[in-house]
Parts: structure tokens; sequence; C-alpha cells
């Protein structure tokens, strides 16, 4: 009877160490498998910038909730991946050390070189480990939205006289005096569409030569030259004429003058 309880002993003990070992075996197993997980993934707010900027540097932000685990978050613009981003960690509601918190990433991109127009800022974040470190996949969340860059200003045009003169004869007799009108852009972008639109003058002289006058397009420092003419009634030795116009900047937004 004694040899057959060791040898029944023995047999029990042996079998539950077989099984303890599986169990072991498969906990480990089961903690290196990624678990399907279908729930949503951290909320995403506080994208920027937004509207209009008159600058072509600026940071894109975002800002990622994360409430139990951890994962990848991941900031584009124009459907690129964003790099060399910084991340401020907070937690609004305190460390709890028995649960993970509420845990926000601040995530701000350096971006230089920003074509004029609108660019589209995109983020998105996925759980990749629980609170306890157990890989996951799963739990995406996504935001979007636009911003639109115009560092656009109002042109700068200035006009000034070359000469005024009879052009002919007949111009002389029909009291019609040509003014040679110089158009210049004294600002740092391109004008566009840069039109004389009439003028107002003094001592009853009106103007003659037909309105408007479009002298196009004006890179920084151009100009436009052209002559118009006058008519100066008899007994006017002289006046004062406000040239009106207009011009619009690089976004399309239309400016008037006196100039």
């Amino acid at each position: 009877m004694q040899l057959h309880y060791r040898l029944t002993f023995k047999i029990v003990m042996m079998l539950a160490g077989v099984l303890l070992a599986m169990g072991l075996l498969l906990a480990l197993n089961s903690g290196n498998q990624a678990k399907a997980y279908t729930g949503d993934g951290p909320p995403i707010s506080g994208l920027a910038p937004s509207g209009t900027i008159n600058t072509t540097s600026t940071n894109v932000d975002a800002n990622f909730e994360w409430f139990e685990g951890d994962g990848i978050e991941t900031v584009t613009l124009d459907g690129v991946s964003l790099t060399n981003c910084s991340v401020t960690v907070s937690y609004p509601n305190g460390i709890d050390k028995w649960w993970w918190s509420l845990r926000i990433h601040h995530v701000s991109c350096p971006v230089t070189g920003l074509a004029q127009g609108t660019h589209i800022i995109g983020a998105s974040a996925q759980y990749t480990s629980d609170a306890d470190g157990n890989p996951y996949i799963g739990g995406v969340s996504q935001d979007s939205g636009t911003f639109t860059v115009s560092s656009a200003t109002k042109p700068s045009i200035r006009v000034s006289t070359h000469y005024a003169l009879w052009a002919s004869y007949t111009d002389y007799t029909a009291r019609e005096l040509s003014v040679n009108l110089v158009f210049t852009n004294h600002g740092t972008d391109t004008a566009y569409g840069v039109t004389m639109t009439g003028s107002s003058n003094t001592n009853g002289v009106s103007l003659s030569s037909p309105m408007p006058f479009n002298m196009g397009n004006l890179v920084n420092g151009a100009s436009a030259e052209f002559a118009v003419k006058y008519h100066i009634p008899e007994g006017a030795t002289q006046f004062r004429a406000s040239v009106t116009g207009s011009a619009s900047d690089v976004s399309g937004t239309t400016y008037t003058y006196p100039v």
C-alpha cells in the first residue's frame, strides 16, 4: 500500500506540474498575442491653426486624449506626416496610482514655407496597448481641419508725372493737354490688375481719355508709363489732379485708391 500511495502521489504531482507549466505557457502566449479592440480611439481636439493666417511659417497643433493604454498618434499637413514635433503631456484630473489617468498629449509641429491658399490638417491615433501593457489593435480615431495662408497686403501704388505738353497743334487748339503718368508699385508683393479709373480735377479741368485704363500686373518696383489727355478750359493756367485707381493683392482682394 505504501508503495502504491507513493507512486500515485508522484503521478499526481507530475500531472500537476505539467498542468501548471501548460497554464504558464498559455498565459505567456495569451499576453503576447494582439487582442482585437473595437472601441473608439482617443478623442482628438484642438486642431490649429484655423481660419486665415498671414504668415508662411507656423505650428500645426493637435490634442490627443488617452484615457487608458497607449498608442500611435500622427499629425499630417496636406497628406504628409509631420516630423520634428514636440509633445507636452498634461493630467487634467491628476495622476491616479491605481488606474491610468486621463493624459492629454499636446502635439506641436513647426512648418515653414507654406504656399498661399488652403491647407488641410489631419490627425489620427490608434491604441496599441491596454493599461496593463498588453498589446492590442483597433481603437482608431481621426479628425481634420483646414486653414488658409494669405500674407497679402494692400499694394502700395504711387503715381508721378514726367511731363505735360500739347502733343500737336490740333490738341493745342482743342485745349487737349497730354500728361504723362507713371504708376509704380512701391510694395513688397505683386500688384494685380493695376487700373486707372478716373481723375478728380480743379479749375474746371476734365479728363478726356476713356477710362478705365488697365496696366496689368506690376511686380515689386515695376512701373507702367502712359499718357492721358485733359481738357483745359479757357482761362485755366494750372490745375491739380487727384488720380483714382484700383489694384488687387495675391488673394484677389481689390483695393481702391486715390493715388
